[in-house]
């Protein structure tokens, strides 16, 4: 992998990003227009800037990665004021499973919590630990891995946009261990969660239900960050569980919902 550096932005690069992470333009439709001229100065990789980290973006083939290298905090910036208001309190936990490229595993470590990122991808999760490596960031512990009821393993999809990988009724693909929760918290140490988020296209259930059945109540998350967006994939009722077990839903955005576990 060549060094950061290599893949400076382009004139127009810059110009761009600071547009549209800069300005509320980054929340506009107009987005989409400077993706493609994004793309078409740094087709492949991008070496730039992410909440105060040196970072490497890999825009070939994940639409969070040159969002994000866009956008700035202007990309999820509902669920990332969530996460911030959530998560300003003395040494706060987040835990994110289906991490992606990492994006708010990395606004969490800015923010001075404890990260523990979960992904089951081999290529996201080496730009993660190369994006880590890079800034020395300590604070913030990757388990290579899927989170589901037991361990065991499963076929993962690999589409051209990684962010759209699945476990569900997968017949082709890339094998990922997969792991409860509880296990990963355990190795982990974590013994509390402040916030959690969740994006695993329509494995939701899968991840959450077996652990809310196990974990003692003291691990559950006070507050979870889910993509509601993928919720007609589930075969069991996440949200008639959670509400049964004390959680109400604090906010929306157009495809995430924050719950609050009650008393928090």
């Amino acid at each position: 992998m060549q060094p950061y550096g290599a893949f400076l932005p382009s004139d127009r690069a810059k110009f761009l990003i600071r547009l549209f992470s800069e300005t509320p333009l980054g929340y506009s439709k107009l987005r989409r227009y400077a993706i493609k001229r994004l793309l078409a100065e740094h087709p492949a990789y991008l070496d730039s800037t992410f909440f105060g980290y040196r970072f490497r973006f890999v825009t070939k083939d994940n639409h969070t990665d040159r969002m994000a290298a866009l956008c700035g905090k202007y990309f999820n910036a509902a669920e990332l004021r969530w996460i911030t208001r959530v998560l300003a309190k003395p040494d706060p936990i987040f835990v994110d499973i289906g991490a992606n490229m990492g994006f708010f595993s990395f606004a969490a470590a800015r923010l001075g919590a404890k990260v523990v990122a979960v992904e089951p991808n081999p290529r996201l999760c080496e730009r993660i630990r190369f994006n880590q490596t890079l800034n020395g960031i300590s604070n913030f512990d990757l388990f290579q891995a899927a989170v589901g009821g037991e361990e065991g393993t499963a076929l993962l999809s690999d589409p051209q946009d990684f962010g759209q990988a699945t476990l569900r009724d997968t017949q082709k693909g890339i094998e990922v261990r997969i792991r409860p929760l509880v296990n990963i918290l355990a190795e982990a140490g974590v013994t509390r969660i402040d916030c959690l988020k969740i994006d695993i296209e329509g494995y939701e259930d899968e991840a959450l239900l077996p652990f809310f059945a196990s974990a003692d109540r003291s691990l559950w998350p006070k507050h979870i960050v889910f993509e509601h967006s993928s919720h007609t994939l589930w075969r069991r009722d996440l949200l008639g569980k959670m509400a049964e077990i004390g959680y109400r839903i604090a906010a929306r955005s157009r495809g995430n919902s924050l719950a609050t576990l009650a008393g928090n």
